[in-house]
């Protein structure tokens, strides 16, 4: 008879620890499919699935993944919050059972293996007792958001150097789409004044009243590119010239559907 193989025992319960059940086994070919980070976990946070995402990005493989929890992910100035979130969605119930919330949405950084910082938007889900998570790694959107307040920063420095704003208007619409400048231009308050057609045509000159608006009605006409000056009133009675450009956006149907251009303080060049 073949000699009976003697088992340490710790190398056995590590076995057993890192064996997935058969039906989250049967998971792992779908989550490999998904760009995001994908994990499920048990309430208390110890993760017990990871698809290959969560690998790649985290630099943790399987055996690795489930020797920690998921708070231990989580980088120290964020983790407050979002296991409040988690908390709040796992709470007791009143007789003391795990009571089932809608899930729970937020933006946290996680530590990497290697030490680099990887910020993910996450969602975490509860059901049959286990936690679902997916963490959607936004690095590239918080890279372009950064660059758009560039920007935008930049656009609002040199309309002021320029003293030039932008606006949109869209036909059938009274509102206007002013940028920062034009309230600064036509020395009205943001929070206060709301740009339409009937008060900005108050804001001019009584012998130019109107005459914005007429551009505006040949120019859907027309459909071509306008120009026109007119004088304002500042708050203090003071008069500013300025000139408004502007063009017509078009849609396939050769329907002019909107206005937008620029409008200029001119008053120095008077």
């Amino acid at each position: 008879m073949p000699a009976k193989t003697s088992q340490n025992p710790a190398h056995a319960a590590a076995k057993m620890q890192h064996k997935k059940p058969d039906q989250e086994s049967a998971l792992t070919p779908f989550l490999d499919l998904s760009g995001d980070v994908l994990a499920v976990a048990d309430s208390d946070g110890s993760l017990s699935l990871i698809n290959q995402s969560f690998s790649e990005l985290l630099g943790y493989d399987e055996r690795e993944a489930c020797s920690i929890k998921l708070p231990e992910l989580l980088h120290p100035e964020d983790r407050t919050s979002a296991l409040s979130a988690i908390r709040a969605m796992i709470g007791a119930g009143e007789d003391g059972s795990i009571k089932t919330a809608a899930p729970v949405h937020f933006e946290a950084r996680a530590i990497a293996k290697s030490g680099d910082v990887i910020a993910f938007d996450w969602r975490f889900s509860l059901s049959g007792g286990k936690l679902y998570c997916a963490g959607r790694d936004i690095r590239a959107l918080q890279a372009q958001q950064n660059a758009l307040t560039a920007h935008e920063a930049q656009l609002r420095e040199a309309e002021s150097i320029g003293k030039i704003g932008r606006w949109r208007w869209r036909v059938g619409q009274q509102h206007f789409d002013w940028s920062e400048e034009l309230y600064r231009i036509f020395d009205v308050d943001k929070e206060s004044f709301d740009p339409t057609l009937e008060s900005v045509n108050r804001k001019l000159h009584r012998t130019d009243a109107g005459r914005m608006i007429q551009a505006f009605q040949r120019a859907m006409i027309s459909q071509t590119p306008y120009d026109i000056d007119f004088r304002i009133i500042k708050s203090g009675g003071e008069i500013a010239y300025i000139r408004c450009e502007g063009r017509c956006t078009v849609n396939a149907a050769g329907e002019v559907t909107a206005l937008y251009g620029i409008m200029q303080d001119i008053t120095e060049l008077m």
